[in-house]
């Protein structure tokens, strides 16, 4: 990979890196030689050999990007140098290594390195989208989504603190497909057992008016429920729907079920494995929203988009 990037920019006298675009430009002599988009790697700080990471820091909202393979991988195998908010790297030559070897995970087509008096900030290279361009006026951004009849609350997930690998110490707790709407018929999945969380108890119905969680109980939710998803597909995601159904059993006893459904870059709809952290998540809404007054409903429906800004959320709830 890095043999092919030198091939291909030799003899570059400038280069334009343009973090607002997130585009960079390698030239000869005012020709263009190479064009391609950044994505943020990693900063490195010599002084105290401490390594950050692109999804480090509250500044950043979590975005799509090719370098999730690399959380993933780390995942995967078992390497906490990938997966850790702080690994430990030992002087410069480290820091290019790991570099490089992300950006091989991530499929770049090369490394660009920027060393400024106390820092090192790594980008890996991709090749461009069509739709991003490089001279010119920029396009229009998309037209603003029509509001939906249903209550619901718009935020975005931005990364307060590190996205920690998922751990599933048992079998992932799933429930039973939604139920098909429109002309296709329902499909049967394989025999399987099914295995549902515990009854808990929560706090008797309120005659309260229904409405959505309030955004505090929420996010937690959609911070867990957005790292199984773009662990489960590092390639990105368009879309992902989490539905969590609630069945209340005697008054105060109640079994609740989540499902997470995601659409891939491709617009394949993919199930997403639910891990015992979600529905810990889900336990903890659902009982503190009971408290709060709120009235019972029956279905809440969490929608995370990718947006170019983040990762927006958007609750519905179904009394």
């Amino acid at each position: 990979m890095l043999q092919r990037h030198e091939a291909r920019v030799r003899g570059y006298d400038a280069v334009d890196l343009d973090l607002g675009r997130g585009t960079i430009i390698f030239s000869n002599n005012n020709n263009t030689l190479w064009t391609g988009r950044v994505e943020l790697i990693g900063t490195f700080l010599p002084d105290t050999n401490a390594w950050r990471w692109w999804w480090f820091g509250a500044d950043r909202p979590l975005t799509r990007s090719p370098l999730n393979a690399v959380f993933a991988a780390g995942q995967s195998h078992g390497i906490r140098t990938l997966t850790s908010a702080q690994p430990a790297i030992r002087g410069k030559h480290e820091a290019v290594q790991l570099a490089n070897l992300c950006a091989a995970l991530a499929k770049s087509q090369g490394v660009h390195v920027v060393q400024n008096a106390d820092r090192m900030t790594f980008y890996g290279l991709f090749n461009l989208r069509s739709s991003v361009i490089v001279a010119g006026r920029e396009p229009s951004p998309p037209p603003p989504e029509p509001d939906s009849s249903v209550v619901h609350h718009d935020s975005l997930i931005t990364v307060g603190e590190p996205l920690s690998p998922i751990i599933t110490t048992r079998q992932p707790i799933m429930s039973m497909p939604p139920p098909a709407y429109g002309p296709l018929p329902p499909v049967r999945p394989p025999p399987q057992k099914t295995p549902i969380s515990e009854p808990t108890s929560v706090p008797s119905a309120s005659d309260n008016e229904v409405r959505p969680p309030q955004r505090a109980l929420v996010m937690p939710l959609a911070k867990v429920a957005s790292t199984a998803v773009i662990t489960h597909l590092p390639s990105g995601f368009q879309q992902a729907l989490i539905t969590l159904d609630l069945h209340v059993q005697q008054g105060t006893k109640a079994r609740f079920f989540v499902v997470i459904t995601a659409l891939d870059t491709e617009g394949n709809l993919v199930a997403v494995p639910t891990p015992h952290d979600l529905m810990e998540a889900a336990k903890d809404l659902i009982l503190e929203d009971a408290r709060q007054g709120n009235g019972r409903w029956r279905r809440l429906t969490v929608r995370l988009t990718n947006r170019p800004m983040g990762i927006s959320v958007h609750v519905e709830v179904v009394a």
